[in-house]
C-alpha cells in the first residue's frame, strides 16, 4: 500500500501547496490505483504481526517526506538535470548513511556478510537503486507529481507477480483483479484531459 499511500499523498501535497490541481480525474485515478493494491494485499493481511502499526505510522511519516520531495525536488531538478541531482542526492544520502551505521556500530554486522549478501548490496547499491532513481527524478522533470508517484502502485504489484515467477507463490483472483485496477487507476490518473478545438466553446 506504499505506492498507492504516496500517490494520494503527493497529490494532497501538491494541491495544498499550489503545485498541481486536484482534478477529478486525479483523484479518481489514484483511489481506482490504491483500491486495486488494496484488493491484492488484502489477502496476506490476516497474518500481520500484533503491534504493525507501529510501522505502519513509521512508513505513513516517510511517505510523507517522499511526498514533499516530489514536490519540491522539481525546481531543482529543472536547475540542473536529472544525472547531476541524482549524483548530488545519493552521494549525500550514502555519506549520512554510512554515518549513522558508524555511530549506531552497524559496521561490524556489516563486514561479517557472506559473499551472496555482498554480491546483492553490489547490485543494489551500483546498478537498481541509481538506475530506478533516475529514472523517477527524469519523470519529476517531465510530468506531474501525481502521474509519477501513482505509478508506485504497480511496486506490490510487479513484486507478486515476480514471486509466482521466481518462487512460485501462487496467483489468485484477488492478484488478477488488483493488478486490472491498478493499470486503470494509473491510465485513468495520467491520461491528459481534452483540449477543447479551436473555434469550439
Amino acid at each position: 500500500m506504499v505506492g498507492a499511500t504516496l500517490a494520494l499523498m503527493t497529490m494532497t501535497v501538491a494541491a495544498l501547496f499550489g503545485v498541481e490541481r486536484l482534478s477529478t480525474r486525479k483523484t479518481a485515478g489514484v483511489l481506482v490505483a490504491t483500491g486495486g493494491v488494496a484488493i491484492a494485499l488484502a489477502a496476506g493481511l490476516p497474518d500481520e504481526p500484533q503491534g504493525a502499526w507501529r510501522g505502519d505510522l513509521i512508513m505513513l511519516a516517510g511517505v510523507f517526506c517522499w511526498a514533499c520531495y516530489n514536490i519540491w525536488s522539481r525546481p531543482f531538478i529543472a536547475r540542473s538535470s536529472p544525472l547531476t541531482f541524482l549524483v548530488g542526492g545519493m552521494g549525500v544520502g550514502a555519506l549520512l548513511l554510512v554515518a549513522a551505521a558508524i555511530a549506531r556500530g552497524g559496521l561490524d554486522t556489516v563486514a561479517a556478510f557472506p559473499a551472496g549478501t555482498w554480491a546483492a548490496v553490489a547490485w543494489m547499491a551500483l546498478l537498481a537503486t541509481p538506475v530506478a532513481l533516475w529514472l523517477w527524478i527524469f519523470a519529476l522533470d517531465r510530468a506531474t507529481p501525481t502521474r509519477v508517484a501513482s505509478t508506485m502502485a504497480m511496486h506490490p504489484i510487479s513484486a507478486s507477480i515476480l514471486a509466482a515467477i521466481i518462487v512460485g507463490e501462487p496467483i489468485g483472483l484477488d492478484l488478477a483483479v488488483g493488478v486490472v485496477a491498478v493499470l486503470a487507476g494509473i491510465a485513468i490518473a495520467a491520461r491528459a484531459p481534452k483540449v477543447p478545438e479551436a473555434g469550439h466553446a
